[in-house]
């Protein structure tokens, strides 16, 4: 399922949002998933039409959601601050996810840090 994310150097970020869905936050079925179980999984890739400059990274990590705290306040922060349309969003009652990695892998032609 695609995401909007941030990262930090340490955790990779998302929310839930507030696009139109069939049910908000914390009732949606992939927060049920993690609360069940926080493996997770994280794949970005990266598309040219050029081939020589594709690319994807893969995380394997734990995913935790954040239900209040200095924390949830500063991935939404990160999350606004990459992504402008969520300064118009009401997050508050969306589930915000700190996803740990625990393994990283990639292929091909990564762009430079």
């Amino acid at each position: 399922m695609p995401l909007c994310f941030a990262y930090d150097g340490a955790h990779i970020y998302t929310t839930t949002d507030a696009k139109p869905k069939s049910t908000q936050g914390r009732l949606l079925k992939r927060v049920r998933n993690i609360l069940e179980n926080p493996q997770v999984s994280v794949l970005i890739d990266h598309y040219e039409e050029d081939w020589d400059k594709l690319y994807y990274v893969l995380v394997l990590g734990k995913a935790v959601v954040l239900e209040k705290g200095n924390e949830r306040g500063r991935a939404l922060t990160l999350l606004s601050d990459k992504y402008p349309q969520y300064k118009h969003m009401d997050l508050a009652e969306e589930a915000v996810l700190r996803i740990t990695p625990r393994r990283v892998r990639s292929w091909g032609r990564l762009p430079d840090a």
